[in-house]
């Protein structure tokens, strides 16, 4: 009996485990296993083979997977390949499927032994078809857990009536597709308030919607257009108003407003109402790690790390949180601490892409540029997110920075992906200091920083509301630390008067 066709997109925290052969799927926990034998896969991975294996024998277009696996955004051919790729090894692997391209049409799963539920009749979600089912929702649990639904279930005594309680386990899980502080994902935060919306209107008495529903609008507002942001910022704010009037610690709720004020150029300010913010509720991983991301923005990586270091990470399972402690410890000289975090990550996560992406980052910028060689050498785990542009820049430069290539032509593919990808200004900025052309990142910087210069265009659409400092410090940085051109920089953004007025400094002067 094959698995029920799923909501789509699809929903993994809702399909039951099922049968390829004699290895079981199990999709909520994302793992494939036959005997002692198992492997945890991204949820991308195991959507589509979710969808393949719904649709009992049938070929599924590529329109279809989109629908079913990316929520009908666009996607480009080589993320689809990639995801494919990684199945096909997969099934090689376990050896009980395959999976086969119909030219022009789109991919079948093949198993010759079957595909059955592994308990009870699967069949309890009404057969009707699959574009009939788009209400589901994604509840893939990437980004940061202190937000999420179980976290909340294990630590709250707030009851909600059941359907309300749907809802918000899904507006919460989704809303885990994106980093706290750099959110990605618009469309998966639109689901969210729309989910968090309902749940409040179900259940008006109960800060957690509330709080939820702040923090989804607080995520909008840093992934809109400037002109939207205004009113995104009024529904967040009036969200908060209403959790905190009904419990005054509630944490999402103070998140959502800490994420509304500026930072870049507020310093004090924000480390003022950093510090107050956690105060009412200091154990919670949300709280925790937005304090230790302004702390980074100032360049006191051992002060944030001591912020990371207390998430649980045996509750908190999340990428988002490895991810933020690699940088942390990285920042702070803590190399072996943060060699152990990255593995932990890397065995609980090979595939998604903040974690792969950290990794490839931290290898090259820490003297082990041939290592990220080995790792692009390895397609099949390569996150299907990551843009074949975006692997060809990668792989320059860690070739040159290996002896394999010239620095110069690496320089030149790093500029001509920051052209098209303006976004990346401070990642280029920082690969081309690396690379040995300070002149050039400082050019980058002056026109991310203050719109100047021939690369006036890397200036934020939202100014200073949408500009960060933390890559600014952190070690691959290190060569122009005590260069003029980065004292002027410091100056120009203010970050020297804040360390002047604060009485602090950053960890690169030593204490």
């Amino acid at each position: 009996m094959a698995p029920p066709r799923s909501p789509w997109p699809i929903d993994l925290a809702h399909i039951r485990p099922f049968r390829l052969g004699d290895a079981e799927v199990r999709p909520a926990s994302r793992e494939v296993a036959r005997g002692e034998q198992c492997e945890v896969l991204e949820p991308l991975v195991m959507q589509v083979l979710v969808a393949l294996a719904s649709a009992r024998g049938e070929i599924l277009s590529r329109d279809d997977l989109i629908e079913a696996c990316w929520g009908g955004r666009v996607v480009t051919d080589d993320a689809i390949n990639r995801v494919v790729s990684r199945l096909r090894a997969l099934g090689r692997t376990f050896g009980t499927f395959e999976v086969e391209t119909i030219t022009k049409v789109g991919y079948r799963l093949i198993s010759d032994m079957g595909v059955e539920a592994v308990r009870g009749d699967p069949r309890d979600r009404s057969a009707m078809g699959r574009r009939g089912l788009l209400a589901g929702g994604v509840a893939v649990a990437l980004g940061l857990g202190g937000i999420g639904y179980m976290a909340w279930r294990r630590d709250s005594s707030q009851e909600l009536p059941p359907q309300a309680e749907v809802l918000v386990q899904k507006g919460l899980t989704t809303l885990q597709n994106n980093d706290i502080v750099e959110a990605q994902d618009a469309g998966s935060i639109v689901q969210a308030v729309a989910l968090l919306t309902e749940a409040t209107k179900l259940a008006p008495n109960s800060p957690v919607p509330w709080g939820a529903l702040a923090v989804a609008y607080a995520y909008l507002r840093r992934r809109s257009d400037p002109a939207e942001r205004k009113g995104y910022e009024m529904r967040s704010r009036a969200a908060a108003k209403q959790a905190l009037a009904l419990d005054p610690t509630e944490h999402r709720a103070l998140a959502a407003l800490r994420l509304l004020e500026p930072v870049y150029r507020h310093w004090g300010e924000a480390e003022f109402a950093s510090r107050r913010t956690l105060s009412k509720n200091p154990t919670r991983t949300i709280l925790l790690v937005l304090h230790s991301d302004f702390l980074g923005n100032v360049g006191r990586w051992q002060e944030a790390a001591r912020f990371t270091k207390q998430v649980d990470r045996q509750r908190y399972q999340i990428p988002g949180g490895y991810w933020r402690l690699v940088v942390d410890l990285w920042g702070s000289g803590e190399l072996q601490a943060a060699d152990d975090a990255l593995a932990d990550a890397v065995r609980q996560w090979p595939q998604n892409p903040m974690v792969w992406r950290t990794r490839a980052a931290y290898l090259m910028y820490s003297g082990r540029p041939g290592e990220v060689l080995t790792m692009m050498d390895n397609s099949a785990v390569h996150p299907a997110e990551l843009a074949s542009d975006y692997l060809e820049t990668l792989r320059a430069t860690a070739g040159a920075l290996a002896g394999h290539n010239g620095k110069a032509a690496a320089i030149d593919l790093n500029l001509a992906y920051l052209q098209a990808n303006p976004a990346w200004a401070l990642q280029i900025a920082q690969a081309v200091v690396a690379l040995g052309a300070a002149d050039k990142a400082f050019e980058l910087l002056d026109g991310y920083y203050f719109g100047e210069g021939a690369w006036s265009q890397l200036a934020p659409k939202g100014g200073d509301e949408d500009r960060v400092t933390k890559p600014l410090f952190q070690p691959m940085m290190s060569s122009i630390w005590r260069t003029p051109e980065f004292g002027r920089l410091l100056e120009r953004t203010g970050l020297e008067a804040n360390w002047r007025n604060s009485g602090t400094r950053p960890d690169y002067r030593g204490s």
